[in-house]
């Protein structure tokens, strides 16, 4: 005979409780769980009817803490299905914790709310996106620094809100204002009105030369800068200041406009192979030795190869295209191209020479260098 290990009573012949008893303590429990995840009064009525329910459940501290943390482990993973952990859900939860002496911390057992915070940032990451959006286009309307000054506000308290910390901020800024930048130069012209919108975004977040380049908004401006302005007839920079040493001997009438690295030179040349065969018959006259009847012939037979000739730098002035590598260095007026074939990754020349062979350079941006050296006049 034993009692009850619930109600403490007699709970028969080899029996540890009563079944009507177990059946009360299970319901206790769920009926705890399902006040923490529903959450659909008040924080002190929830804390008074989980408290009610524990003592008529039999419900000890162990069962009780296990009970919360399942209920508050449901509530929170049903709103991050949904619309993730607001800040007055978070306040009600930790509140109701607070209330039985327990932290976030110490019944996440499972880092859930490591989900919660990543989630947040995702969408302040977000935010800050269509803020950059919306700050681009009001730039581009001549919008008052009032209005450019309360949508960067806007940023920065949105981070402030989910703790984003400061290296992520910078870097979504950097992102966001280099996919403003490729909008602007989807159909790959930048005319001055977009140039000074651009000028205008870069200014109010205070982007610099270098987080750009890093993101590669920096390179794509400049080209489309220089492409406009060669196609307009205006003025043109010389960048040959830019670079501590060139392998190119410039003349001092021209000016440099653009050096790509790491370029691969390639000319088609042509190969001669000899190619033939015999008929006939073999006789033995001796041991080891055999003579051959018959007739043998041969042909040349050429074969064209694009083959890889060096990698260096290619320069493109206002007069040539030069290209310096270990192996071979020479230039090309821009007169004596004939023809010129756009590739995504490279351009392909053709010279204005009799034994002239097709030659192509593998630089990277084949849209650019191609529009480059066509819209620069011909001396």
């Amino acid at each position: 005979m034993g009692d009850c290990s619930f109600c403490g009573e007699d709970a028969g012949f080899l029996r540890s409780s009563h079944s009507e008893c177990r059946r009360t303590h299970r319901e206790a429990l769920r009926r705890i769980e399902q006040l923490v995840e529903q959450q659909t009064e008040t924080v002190q009525q929830c804390v008074e009817q989980i408290v009610a329910t524990a003592e008529s459940g039999w419900v000890d501290r162990g069962k009780l803490v296990d009970a919360l943390s399942r209920g508050w482990t449901n509530s929170v993973r049903q709103n991050l299905e949904k619309d993730g952990v607001s800040f007055e859900q978070q306040e009600r939860l930790d509140s109701l914790l607070s209330s039985f002496s327990l932290t976030r911390t110490g019944i996440d057992r499972r880092r859930l709310w490591d989900k919660v915070v990543s989630r947040r940032h995702k969408d302040a990451k977000q935010e800050i996106s269509q803020l950059i959006e919306y700050a681009a286009q009001l730039s581009s309307d001549s919008a008052s620094d009032e209005q450019l000054f309360d949508v960067k506000d806007k940023i920065e308290q949105a981070a402030k809100d989910v703790d984003l910390p400061d290296a992520d901020l910078e870097n979504q800024i950097t992102l966001s204002v280099g996919s403003e930048v490729d909008k602007v130069l989807e159909d790959h012209i930048l005319t001055e009105e977009e140039e000074a919108s651009i000028a205008a975004l870069l200014s109010l977040f205070s982007q610099s030369s270098t987080e750009l380049a890093a993101s590669g908004a920096s390179e794509r401006l400049e080209k489309a800068k220089l492409i406009r302005r060669v196609m307009g007839g205006e003025e043109l920079p010389d960048r040959r200041d830019e670079y501590t040493h060139l392998p190119f001997r410039l003349m001092k009438s021209e000016s440099l406009l653009w050096v790509f690295d790491g370029v691969d030179y390639h000319k088609e040349t042509t190969k001669r192979e000899f190619v033939g065969g015999s008929r006939g018959a073999s006789f033995r006259v001796a041991r080891g030795v055999y003579v051959r009847t018959g007739q043998f012939r041969g042909r040349s037979v050429e074969r064209q190869e694009n083959v890889h000739v060096d990698t260096g730098q290619l320069g493109i002035t206002t007069k040539h295209i030069y290209f310096a590598g270990p192996r071979t260095s020479f230039r090309i007026r821009h007169s004596r191209v004939v023809s010129m074939q756009p590739f995504s990754d490279g351009i392909g020349v053709m010279r204005d020479t009799a034994s002239a062979k097709p030659e192509s350079f593998v630089l990277g941006d084949g849209w650019f260098a191609y529009n480059l050296i066509n819209s620069i006049p011909v001396e």
